[in-house]
């Protein structure tokens, strides 16, 4: 199967056309029907683990599905059958199962629901958008909601107006290219500790406040201001800029902003080799944005973002 990824994964989906959602806050979830010799099972599960009996799923995951679980064994004969048919054969149904009651970083104002965004179709090798007829009936069958369809065909549009929205309201966005198989993910400038896979949650994790700090600090505004400041400076573009990006904002976060964020944090001692090392990481997406046209910011003033004091844009990383 192909996943999603971070958009610096695949920049150039930036110039195909692409479907675009909104990314919910909450587990991953899957649906399928596991074909035996007794006429098969269900399975409801998460990333790395399933189970047909949704009481033995780890970590406390197994009271959020059981409303599914009831929908399914609730169905008539009919359609238990065809939604048997629909999921089986390695086919796979994907969802967030997000609300009040798997509550991670975003407060919905429902208890649990079921959030759909795609379907595997095993005999294509191929993922299906919600207007085919296989995802339109399972959605039918089970009641349940795709993910709201943004208005946008490209990426630097739908990021555009990504940048427009409160970010304790929406996680981000999904760009999917049916034709080409790619889909990338890009998420809000307020829920950065998300934003590339080298984020540590955990302080007991190595790196964690090298990690922390990164994606404190690294924020579209403040690369915004340096690859201005670059392009101006050195008669470039686009991502010829991006060499002296990285060198102007390794200047800027250790002088600027490091000494506050020790202070703040009470720790001793930061991997400045990490730190340069995965720059790159975090801002290569931004400037790419940027040279795309992206303009608008998040409403963080970068004078204010190394305040000690300060630690509203650090929200959910506690």
């Amino acid at each position: 199967m192909i996943k999603s990824a971070m958009f610096d994964m695949y920049p150039e989906i930036m110039d195909r056309p692409v479907q675009v959602t909104v990314k919910y806050d909450g587990s991953n979830g899957r649906l399928s029907f596991q074909d035996n010799n007794f006429g098969g099972h269900f399975r409801f599960g998460t990333r790395g683990t399933e189970a047909s009996d949704v009481s033995t799923l780890p970590h406390g995951l197994g009271h959020c599905f059981e409303l599914l679980a009831a929908k399914v064994y609730a169905l008539n004969t009919e359609d238990y059958n065809e939604l048997c048919n629909l999921l089986g054969h390695g086919n796979v149904l994907f969802f967030e199962v997000c609300g009040r009651e798997n509550k991670l970083k975003l407060l919905y104002d429902w208890d649990i629901d079921y959030i759909c965004f795609d379907l595997w179709d095993n005999m294509l090798g191929a993922y299906i958008s919600k207007d085919h007829p296989t995802f339109a009936r399972v959605l039918q069958i089970l009641g349940l909601k795709h993910a709201e369809v943004l208005p946008f065909d490209n990426y630097k549009d739908a990021y555009e107006w990504l940048l427009t929205q409160n970010g304790s309201k929406i996680e981000g966005i999904v760009c999917k290219d049916y034709a080409g198989g790619l889909r990338v993910k890009a998420l809000h400038p307020a829920n950065p500790e998300i934003e590339s896979s080298i984020f540590c949650a955990k302080k007991a994790t190595p790196n964690y406040f090298e990690s922390k700090f990164m994606h404190k600090y690294m924020t579209f505004k403040r690369v915004q201001k340096i690859y201005h400041d670059v392009c101006l400076e050195n008669d470039v573009s686009g991502m010829k800029a991006m060499a002296g990006v990285l060198k102007g904002l390794f200047k800027d976060l250790i002088v600027e902003c490091l000494p506050a964020f020790i202070l703040s944090e009470r720790f001793d001692g930061i991997n400045l080799e990490y730190i340069r090392k995965h720059m790159p990481e975090i801002a290569r997406p931004m400037v790419l944005a940027l040279t795309q046209g992206v303009t608008q910011v998040d409403e963080r003033d970068p004078d204010d973002e190394c305040n000690p004091n300060d630690n509203e844009n650090i929200k959910g990383l506690q």
